[in-house]
């Protein structure tokens, strides 16, 4: 573990921010170019700073670099040339700051870094109070709300004006205390904050709602407690024999069993999963529930190898492509030069199978060789 050093900064991100799965990095273009730096740098120093802003973005904690001169000459691209990344270092980290936790980090690829994480943790709220509502389940939110809370405490701390503090979804936002020790939140930042993790995103009103909705219910309900007196010649409640219990199924029950239901609400689920990982249109995985013709099964192996995909797009759609000829009766894609007997055959029958380089192909996931034996993964 490293040792904190209490007399720098704390870390300007969770140490959790882990954004590698982001292929892109947002650039404010008006304030890179108007920025002292732009006027000051030389082309390779440029270079260099600008190469160490998009590396930090996929280091863990995200907009953070190691301090070492050794490894920052190798993600600046300078290779074993220490000498050389030692000439432009001066410029190259215009802006950097070194934390108490050692590495050093630069305050606008934080915020971007802490924009970017906020979205994802809210993304990841929404699902859980959705799933947790479609099973009538109450979801315990408080550790992702609390995340979220530490988030936006430093980003407004960096930029009080970011655009996603001002987004009307995210309603009232909680700052951060700088008095309760790390450990207290999940040891990436000395904060606390001041209200409810409720009342972090705007979600209060929401539960006051819900609140004051079952209290209107359960108000209703007593007034309804004591119906009126039957007819003589009505038989009460109390003279009928007891109901049989009704079966309950196992993916529904409360003692363990799979909450899943069915293969198609197991594939609409993943589905939400899938699109908002890889951001693949839901209207392409309408496409493929049309074509499955009830053969959910077959969708579920099929969203697992989107999943997995290099180009997940993509994959999906060459699928489609393929059960379309299937279903149309049209003939398959010409076997290409070079390509396995079993590679063309899986294609006819609607899977995609990608070449990931010589004698190595990906079908559903998983890696095969030329003569299709499994591989790895």
């Amino acid at each position: 573990m490293t040792e904190l050093r209490r007399d720098m900064p704390a870390p300007l991100v969770p140490a959790d921010v882990d954004l590698r799965d982001l292929p892109y990095m947002p650039v404010d273009i008006g304030r890179l170019f108007g920025s002292e730096f732009n006027g000051q740098a030389n082309d390779a120093e440029w270079r260099a700073a600008v190469t160490l802003w998009l590396k930090s973005y996929h280091q863990v904690p995200a907009a953070s670099l190691p301090s070492d001169d050794v490894q920052l000459a190798r993600l600046a691209e300078f290779g074993r040339d220490v000498r050389g990344w030692k000439k432009v270092k001066e410029k190259a980290l215009w802006g950097w700051v070194r934390c108490e936790d050692g590495r050093i980090y630069h305050p606008v690829v934080a915020e971007k870094a802490l924009e970017a994480w906020i979205g994802r943790l809210s993304l990841r709220l929404k699902g859980a109070v959705a799933i947790a509502k479609r099973w009538k389940k109450e979801a315990d939110t408080t550790s992702i709300e609390a995340e979220i809370g530490i988030a936006v405490g430093l980003l407004r701390s960096l930029n009080p004006s970011a655009r996603v503090l001002h987004s009307p979804n995210m309603g009232k936002l909680a700052p951060v205390k700088p008095d309760t020790p790390p450990e207290e939140y999940h040891g990436y930042t000395e904060g606390k904050p001041d209200t409810p993790p409720e009342e972090y995103h705007g979600y209060t009103k929401e539960k006051e709602k819900e609140k004051e909705k079952e209290k209107k219910e359960k108000e209703s309900g007593a007034l309804r407690a004591d119906p009126p007196p039957a007819p003589a010649d009505v038989p009460s409640f109390d003279d009928l024999p007891p109901p049989s219990p009704t079966p309950v199924p196992a993916d529904m029950s409360d003692d363990g069993g799979d909450p899943r239901g069915s293969l198609e609400d197991q594939y609409w689920h993943r589905v939400g999963l899938v699109v908002a990982g890889t951001r693949v249109a839901r209207s392409r995985f309408g496409q493929l529930a049309n074509l499955l013709n009830g053969d959910f099964e077959r969708g579920l192996v099929i969203i697992d190898a989107v999943a997995k995909a290099k180009t997940p797009s993509a994959y999906l759609g060459a699928i489609i492509r393929d059960m379309t000829a299937e279903t149309s009766g049209a003939a398959p894609p010409k076997r290409a030069k070079g390509e396995p007997e079993w590679v063309a055959r899986r294609r006819a029958e609607g899977a995609f199978v990608e070449r990931e380089g010589p004698n190595r192909w990906r079908d559903c996931g998983i890696l095969h060789d030329d003569e299709g034996r499994e591989v790895g993964w």
